[in-house]
C-alpha cells in the first residue's frame, strides 16, 4: 500500500511540473517516459520522442559533453545542472538547463531521469542586457571621445589667454588695471586645470593613456616637484620637508610626466587641504616584489600633511571620479574631483595604486609603491659628497620634524651634524665656531634679539660669515634677486633642502673660493650681511 502511494505522489509530481521530465534508458539513451511540459514547450508528441533517443534531439556540439555527464552517473547519482541546446520539432534550437539521477533498474533496464527547464525567456533577457551594457559601454566612450576633443579644442585659446595675460602683468599697468587681468590670468589658469583634469581622465578611460618610461634623476625630479607648490605653501606659511632614504637610486626608469603628475597632484592636494603645519614628502626603499631582476627597486613615495584630514566615510569616496568628501569641500577649495582618480588609473597602469591613512582634523598621508628598473654602480650621495671640503655642520631649523629631515640627509651625505631648534641653544653653539657651515633656517631672523646676538659674534669673528648659509624659501630667493642683491645669492639655498641643492651650492662656493673671500671683504659689512641675508615674511 505504502508502495502504491509514493507511486502515485510521484506519477502526479511527474504529470503536474512546469519543468519537463523524462526518464531516459541508460545504455541506448531511449526516451522512455515523458511529462506533459517537455512536449509543451518542444512541440514533440509523445509518440514522436519514443521513437527517439536523447542524440536524435541534441546538437552535436553537445554529444561528447552529454556522453561524459551520464557516463558519470557511474560512479555518482546525480549530474549537475549545465546549460545545453537541445532540438524542437520544428528543428529550431532551445536553450535548456539540465540535470539528472541515476535511478536504477525499469523493466529490467538501467535508467536515469532528467529535468529540462526552458531558459529561452532568460537567455533573452541576458542578450537584452548584454546588448544595452554594450551599448552603454559605446555611448559612454563616445562621450569620453567627444569630451577629449572638446577639451584639447579648448586648451588651444585658453593657452592664448594665459599668455597674453602675463605679458600685460609685467606690463606698465595702474594698480585697477593690475588687478583686473591678474584676475584674468588666475581664472584662466584655474579652468586650464580643470580642463586638464577632464582630458586626463577621458584618455585614460577610453584606454588612449601609455607610459612613456625613460632615465629620471630622482632628486631633480622632486626639486621640480616641489618648485610647483612652494609659493602656495610659501603664501600658508606651510612646511614643506623632504624625506629621502640614503641608499634611494639617483636614476630609475620610469614616465617622468606621469610620476611628476601624480607628485604635483597630491602635494597641491595637500597644500590645499592644509591651513598651518608642515607637508612632507618622502622616498623610502619598499620590500621588492621582483627580487629576481637586480635592477629592478622598490620605492615607496609618501606625502603626509598636517591638514584636515578624510573621514572614514569619506576614504570610501574621494577616490571616485567626480566625487569630493562632502560638497562644501568643493565650494571651499574648488577642483573637479578627478585628480586622485587620475592618480590612481595612472598607478593602475604602473602596476599600483594610492594608499591612504588619515584621521579627520588631524592629517592624511597618501602613498604609493612603485617597482622600477634602475642603474647598477650608481654613486651615492656619500660618495660624491667625498670631495667637498667642508664636513662638520650646524643647522638651525625651529620646525622639529624638518630639522630632523635635514640632519638624516647630511648625515646620509656623509657630514657630522649638530642641530638645534631653539635660538639660545644655535647661538651658543655658534660661539664655539667648531664647524665647517651653518645652515640657518630663516626663521631665526624673526627675533631682533637673535639678530643683535648674531651681530656681536660676527664682529668678533668675521670669519663666520664665510660658514654662513642662509636656508630660505624660494620665494624669499626670488625677492632678493628683484632687489638687486644678488651678491648674497650663492649663500642662498631654498627650501626645502635636498642633497642636489646642497651640492650644487657647496661645489659653486669651493669653486670661486677666492673670488669670494675678495667680495667679502670689499662689500660684506655687518649691516650689509643681514640686509642680504635677513628677510622678513611681509
Amino acid at each position: 500500500l505504502l508502495i502504491a502511494q509514493s507511486e502515485r505522489k510521484f506519477r502526479n509530481l511527474f504529470e503536474l511540473s512546469p519543468i519537463g521530465i523524462v526518464l531516459i534508458d541508460y545504455e541506448n539513451g531511449q526516451f522512455l517516459e515523458i511529462n506533459d511540459a517537455l512536449l509543451e514547450f518542444t512541440g514533440f508528441t509523445r509518440s514522436d520522442l519514443h521513437s527517439l533517443t536523447f542524440q536524435n534531439t541534441t546538437p552535436v556540439e553537445y554529444f561528447e559533453s552529454d556522453i561524459e555527464k551520464i557516463k558519470g552517473l557511474e560512479f555518482g547519482h546525480k549530474i549537475h545542472p549545465y546549460e545545453k541546446e537541445i532540438f524542437r520539432k520544428d528543428g529550431s534550437k532551445m536553450p535548456v538547463l539540465v540535470n539528472g539521477l541515476k535511478l536504477g533498474l525499469e523493466n529490467h533496464k538501467k535508467t536515469f531521469l532528467a529535468l529540462v527547464q526552458d531558459i529561452t525567456e532568460q537567455k533573452k533577457a541576458e542578450q537584452e542586457l548584454l546588448k544595452s551594457k554594450e551599448e552603454a559601454e559605446k555611448a559612454n566612450k563616445a562621450k569620453s571621445e567627444f569630451l577629449a576633443n572638446m577639451s584639447h579644442e579648448m586648451r588651444t585659446p585658453l593657452n592664448g589667454i594665459i599668455g597674453f595675460s602675463e605679458i600685460l602683468l609685467n606690463a606698465d599697468l595702474d594698480t585697477s588695471q593690475n588687478q583686473y587681468v591678474k584676475t584674468i590670468f588666475q581664472s584662466a589658469n584655474s579652468l586650464l586645470a580643470i580642463i586638464n583634469d577632464i582630458l586626463d581622465f577621458t584618455k585614460i578611460e577610453i584606454g588612449k593613456t601609455q607610459l612613456f618610461p625613460e632615465k629620471v634623476h630622482l632628486f631633480e625630479l622632486v626639486d621640480e616637484v616641489i618648485s610647483t607648490i612652494e609659493f602656495n605653501a610659501y603664501e600658508k606659511q606651510l612646511e614643506v620637508v623632504v624625506n629621502i632614504d640614503h641608499d634611494i637610486p639617483e636614476c630609475i626608469y620610469v614616465d617622468k610626466l606621469r610620476l611628476k603628475q601624480i607628485l604635483i597632484n597630491l602635494l597641491g592636494n595637500a597644500v590645499k587641504f592644509t591651513e598651518y603645519g608642515e607637508i612632507e614628502i618622502s622616498i623610502t626603499k619598499a620590500e621588492a616584489k621582483n627580487e629576481s631582476n637586480s635592477r629592478d627597486v622598490s620605492l615607496l613615495f609618501s606625502v603626509r600633511d598636517t591638514g584636515i584630514g578624510v573621514s572614514e566615510e569619506g576614504k570610501t569616496i574621494i577616490f571616485k571620479a567626480f566625487m569630493q568628501e562632502d560638497n562644501s569641500s568643493t565650494r571651499k577649495y574648488g577642483g573637479t574631483g578627478l585628480g586622485l582618480t587620475i592618480c590612481n588609473n595612472l598607478l593602475g597602469l604602473m602596476n599600483s595604486k594610492l594608499m591612504l591613512t588619515s584621521t579627520k582634523n588631524v592629517g592624511s598621508n597618501f602613498s604609493f609603491t612603485l617597482n622600477v628598473p634602475c642603474e647598477n654602480n650608481q654613486k651615492s650621495w656619500k660618495q660624491l659628497f667625498q670631495n667637498i671640503a667642508q664636513k662638520s655642520v650646524l643647522l638651525y631649523d625651529r620646525n622639529l620634524t624638518a630639522l630632523n629631515a635635514q640632519t638624516k640627509m647630511l648625515k646620509n651625505c656623509g657630514f657630522s651634524v649638530e642641530g638645534a631648534n631653539e635660538s639660545q641653544d644655535f647661538i651658543q653653539k655658534l660661539q664655539t665656531n667648531n664647524f665647517d657651515l651653518a645652515l640657518i633656517d630663516k626663521s631665526l631672523f624673526e627675533s631682533d634679539l637673535v639678530k643683535a646676538e648674531l651681530l656681536k659674534l660676527i664682529e668678533k669673528n668675521q670669519s663666520l660669515i664665510a660658514k654662513l648659509i642662509a636656508i630660505s624659501p624660494a620665494i624669499i630667493e626670488n625677492e632678493q634677486k628683484k632687489s638687486g642683491l644678488t651678491l648674497s645669492f650663492e649663500k642662498i639655498i631654498s627650501k626645502p633642502l635636498t642633497p642636489a641643492k646642497l651640492y650644487d651650492t657647496l661645489k659653486t662656493k669651493e669653486e670661486t673660493h677666492t673670488k669670494q673671500q675678495n667680495m667679502e671683504k670689499e662689500v660684506f659689512s655687518s649691516n650689509v650681511f643681514f640686509d642680504i641675508l635677513i628677510v622678513e615674511d611681509n
